[in-house]
């Protein structure tokens, strides 16, 4: 009995050993909510946290939901003594950066809104680098940020 035990003790230390050196890759996307619209089919923002786990940069180019007509990557800055929203083509991630879309900075800028988006909805958000998909995910529809405690 004590040489199988063994054995099982050896294959499991292995295991984790291999799990714990395979590191991310890709992007990975979290912390993701969209603002619930003030009215309906009126536009709002959302906001997601991007990680790029590659050795190499990735761009984003676009982001997509079939419960919105259109999104658009927004940043903000202030000209004039005003805050200003503007359009970005894309994001570019260097190998290791993170980046925050979040109020007061850049930020996801969700138009025409299906009748159906309502807080605690789940919607669907898929990212592209072109035609390609980087990441699909789910996040919630909120009046405030479901992240901060």
């Amino acid at each position: 009995m004590r040489p199988l035990r063994t054995i099982a003790v050896l294959l499991l230390t292995l295991m984790c050993a291999a799990c714990s050196e395979t590191p991310e890759q890709g992007i990975k996307v979290n912390n993701g909510w969209i603002r619930l619209p003030v009215a309906e089919g009126k536009m709002t923002a959302g906001y997601i946290t991007i990680s790029n786990f590659s050795e190499a940069p990735v761009s984003i180019t676009r982001v997509s939901s079939a419960a919105f007509e259109r999104i658009e990557i927004h940043t903000m800055s202030m000209q004039d003594g005003m805050m200003r929203m503007r359009p970005v083509d894309s994001l570019t991630l260097a190998a290791g950066e993170r980046i925050e879309l979040s109020p007061n900075g850049l930020h996801l800028m969700l138009h025409g809104a299906n009748p159906d988006v309502t807080e605690g909805q789940l919607v669907p958000l898929t990212l592209f680098d072109g035609e390609q998909p980087l990441a699909e995910l789910r996040v919630p529809v909120a009046a405030e940020n479901p992240h901060v405690q």
